[in-house]
């Protein structure tokens, strides 16, 4: 069968693996693609530019002319109003098509997005093994409801099943299609390589998807890791293909198992020999541990805190690291001579302005290269809304506006318009660039923020003069994709 996949704002890894699935079982596979430069969810939003480089239409024309026997949109909360948007788009041509959504949110409220009618199936978490299956029963002309981890239509109901079963050897999965993005954004194969050593999560933050995910896939193992040989084998496949300066795995938290770092660390040190960035948890950085990551090539950590205050990660986010062990981990990290960044979440119920005078300390004490701020997202289903409805910050009207894709991850809460939260994101901006003394002196006299634009803008460049100074500027990358943009879906 010909299968169209539509996707936006960045290489999407579960788009390439389903991809691979597909093309081994025999279908035809294209991809259509609009970057969405403009509209923030690479990082930088232009409103007055969003509209004029806006790909939609060409998307639909697009997928209109190839033909497809079924059209698949793959969504996470961000871009899930831009694929509803072009759905319409190709019903409104009179298609006939089916359309099947996929994706972390299609995942987490599925119900609620088949309520469109531009929508006729919902696939639940990982597709590898559905998909196909899906396929064969439509080639076949028998009924949807016999495969799992498929929510459709019929009469006016809508049919769910229970998920299909997690694949537990990620080893018996094809290597990701690569070329499929690569073709489209050529630049992709040139700035990094985006690889995951595992999938799921040892914690269960209430804000993450991983929140969802559990309850879904209950008395499932929803943690599990790929072979150390099988990791090596997709990355010296690729190290022949492409001119990649660095590889960035994208697992929630890397793998920290002692026995299997020593022979990552011999093997990926010995074949690959390319830098290579992670992600990591505050508690689960040890020496030892550490030591084998920079002898490999480790040279950047993403450490998500969310908050400087102890116990808004424990009693609102469910996370149950102290300040002392961020500021051990920290020590770590400079120790080995290992850059990292820290995120922080704007907007969490019960954050108040001491909270973020204290994070300011931490973070100045602890000297992130960088610090991420975000606003804060309600991802379907998780337990952060029910915490924060609690809190008066959002209303059940709020809720079914998001799910319904009425907002974007840029437009949720009441905090985005909060001047002192503005403030605090610009003071976050400019620890890693100005001395200490200076920056304190620039916190005791808050009048000297209005000389800086207080605007979106002000924020990317921040961050990206920061990340110039890392050993590798890992945000240069984002400005050469915003540069080789294609006129191409």
């Amino acid at each position: 069968m010909k299968v169209a996949l539509v996707t936006s704002g960045h290489e999407n890894l579960g788009v390439e693996y389903l991809s691979a699935c597909l093309k081994e079982k025999g279908h035809q596979v294209q991809l259509f693609f609009d970057p969405q430069t403009f509209s923030g969810g690479l990082f930088l939003k232009v409103s007055a530019l969003q509209k004029r480089f806006s790909l939609k239409d060409a998307v639909v024309r697009k997928v209109m002319a190839w033909e497809p026997d079924i059209i698949g949109f793959s969504c996470m909360t961000h871009n899930y109003p831009w694929a509803l948007q072009v759905a319409r788009k190709i019903k409104q041509q009179g298609s006939r098509i089916p359309i099947i959504f996929g994706g972390i949110h299609a995942t987490c409220t599925p119900e609620t997005v088949l309520r469109n009618n531009c929508v006729d199936m919902v696939a639940i978490g990982e597709a590898e093994k559905s998909f196909p299956e899906l396929l064969d029963h439509l080639a076949n002309k028998i009924m949807t409801a016999e495969v799992k981890g498929v929510w459709f239509k019929k009469n006016g109901n809508i049919i769910s099943n229970p998920p299909y079963p997690l694949a537990d050897n990620l080893d018996s999965l094809p290597m990701p299609d690569k070329q499929l993005f690569y073709d489209k954004m050529p630049v992709f194969a040139k700035t990094k390589y985006a690889i995951m050593a595992s999938r799921g999560c040892h914690f269960s933050c209430t804000y993450c998807c991983n929140n969802v995910l559990k309850k879904i896939y209950k008395g499932f193992q929803l943690r599990r890791r790929r072979s150390v040989n099988n990791i090596i084998h997709e990355l010296l496949l690729a190290k022949t293909k492409y001119n990649f300066p660095y590889v960035h795995f994208y697992d929630e938290i890397f793998p920290s198992d002692y026995e299997w770092l020593e022979e990552f660390s011999a093997k990926y040190r010995q074949l690959i020999n390319l830098p290579f960035i992670i992600s990591h948890h505050f508690n689960l950085i040890k020496e030892d541990k550490l030591r084998l990551l920079k002898e490999a090539g480790l040279f950047h950590i993403a450490f998500g805190l969310q908050s400087a205050s102890e116990k808004i990660r424990r009693e609102v986010c469910h996370r149950y690291q102290s300040n002392e062990d961020v500021k051990k981990a920290a020590n770590l990290c400079k120790k080995y001579g290992i850059d990292f960044h820290i995120d922080h979440i704007f907007g969490l119920p019960y954050e108040t302005e001491e909270n973020l005078k204290l994070a300011v300390d931490l973070y100045r004490e602890t000297a992130p290269n960088l610090v991420f701020s975000y606003w804060l997202t309600y991802l379907p289903g998780t337990e952060i809304i029910n915490i924060a409805q609690e809190a008066g910050l959002i209303a059940e009207t709020d809720i079914r506006f998001w799910e319904d894709g009425g907002k974007t991850f840029h437009d949720q809460g009441k905090y985005n318009y909060n001047k002192m939260f503005k403030e605090y994101e610009l003071l976050f901006d400019l620890i890693p660039l100005l001395p200490v003394n200076l920056h304190k002196s620039l916190q005791n006299h808050k009048f000297l923020l209005k000389f800086f634009p207080n605007n979106y803008f002000t924020h990317f460049f921040l961050t990206f003069v920061s990340g110039l100074r890392l050993q590798r500027p890992i945000y240069f990358d984002r400005i050469r994709y915003l540069l080789s943009r294609k006129y191409v879906p």
